[in-house]
């Protein structure tokens, strides 16, 4: 599947995002904006593996913020929600969502449809504790960055900076459907990436860098040679 990368910097959570919609195979069929802001309150969701789950998603908080308010309850009443597509046949898919607690700040929260992490039981929300929250990357892809000039002293003080560059190096890593193990390993990473901020005054969105890859090809990260930002 496809990567993101998330970061809770204590006064926002920045995520970074792939654009690309591809086959088993890793055929691209389409781009789009992986990320769904939620206008309502501080809130982005982004999504791994099937789209339709994050689209519904967002437009539940959407509707939920616009009557509560609230962060905090959207996120109460989502659980129910979740219970509810299990039994409707989900596709495999992890969704994760980024928001502005009134009680705690920045909350990471992240839920799956299949057993996709050990400790992660499908249909279950998790609050995340930790800072930063990856999805995608091979084992390995994480010793490259500081080749890349990616470290933590780069990021400490956000992601526009070094953000296309990490979504670089994941990129050039084939990577298993976890899934689907079986399957060839593939490159899911393409399209471009996005920067999306959240933020006490709302979540907003800009594209970092663009990549040439081409609908009805598979996504070959090494076809273009190096890819300036846009």
């Amino acid at each position: 599947m496809s990567a993101f990368y998330a970061v809770n910097y204590g006064d926002r959570i920045e995520l970074l995002t792939d654009r690309a919609i591809y086959t088993e195979d890793g055929t691209l069929i389409a781009t789009r904006e992986k990320v769904v802001r939620i206008g309502s309150i501080p809130c982005a969701v982004t999504a791994r593996g099937a789209m339709e789950p994050l689209d519904a998603i967002g437009l539940y908080l959407e509707m939920v913020g616009a009557i509560t308010g609230s962060f905090d309850q959207a996120m109460l009443r989502l659980g129910s929600i979740i219970a509810e597509m299990k039994d409707t046949g989900t596709e495999a898919c992890e969704v994760i969502i980024c928001g502005i607690s009134e009680a705690d700040g920045p909350v990471i929260a992240y839920f799956c449809s299949a057993p996709i992490h050990p400790g992660f039981e499908p249909f279950e929300l998790y609050r995340m504790n930790d800072a930063e929250l990856c999805g995608g990357p091979s084992p390995d892809a994480m010793a490259d960055m500081p080749a890349a000039g990616i470290t933590a002293e780069s990021v400490k003080d956000g992601l526009a900076a070094k953000g296309a560059d990490l979504m670089e190096v994941l990129r050039r890593k084939a990577g298993l459907n976890p899934v689907k193990p079986d399957l060839p390993p593939v490159f899911g990473i393409g399209g471009g990436v996005d920067l999306t901020v959240i933020a006490a005054t709302g979540a907003t969105t800009r594209r970092l860098r663009t990549w040439p890859d081409q609908i009805g090809e598979k996504i070959d990260p090494f076809a273009y040679g190096e890819i300036e930002a846009i």
